[in-house]
């Protein structure tokens, strides 16, 4: 091995590979994730739309008619006879309309969650609790540990959720 080289041949091919699954990886993730989002099933009840140029009209809104002077607006001395004011439509003669009737909305977080799913009741959860003859003559001690331990590998729901900012999700909702 020379000095200064930093790395032979094998390293170096196997540092490139590695490099290439890394970069393979990435790629495929970056093109999948669109699909993973339009694949979720929005319960917002609004169809995700932005207005685009097929939305608008392109109106007139100066209200002025277009007329340039001819010939048939002057007198055989050359004198003014028209009483129309000369006016050629302009970019500032019109204006761009909303025709679209689809209120423009863009999915969020708060969209995905669904109000639905995995409802409890207050029955349902005061049947995990032991009952009023398992906690009697217990201390407090003991009862919150019989509580607590009943809640063992209860799980929030992954649907139903209350979205705290953009980004993160911050409770169940059980109703």
């Amino acid at each position: 091995m020379r000095k200064g080289k930093l790395f032979t041949g094998k390293a170096w091919k196997r540092m490139v590979r590695i490099l290439s699954c890394i970069v393979v990886f990435c790629t495929t993730y970056a093109l999948i994730l669109p699909a993973i989002t339009q694949e979720a099933q929005a319960y917002c009840g609004n169809m995700e739309h932005k207005h685009t140029e097929q939305c608008y009209k392109e109106i007139e809104s100066c209200g002025r008619e277009e007329h340039e002077h001819g010939e048939d607006c002057y007198d055989a001395d050359g004198n003014l006879t028209c009483t129309l004011e000369e006016h050629t439509h302009s970019d500032e003669c019109y204006r761009e309309l909303l025709e679209c009737t689809e209120e423009e909305h863009t999915h969020s977080l708060e969209c995905f969650s669904d109000p639905e799913a995995d409802k409890e009741t207050e029955e349902d959860w005061k049947k995990t609790l032991p009952d009023e003859e398992a906690l009697k003559d217990k201390s407090d001690t003991e009862k919150v540990l019989m509580i607590a331990e009943s809640q063992k590998g209860y799980k929030e729901s992954e649907k139903n959720y209350v979205v705290e900012n953009e980004t993160e999700k911050c409770e169940t909702l059980i109703k």
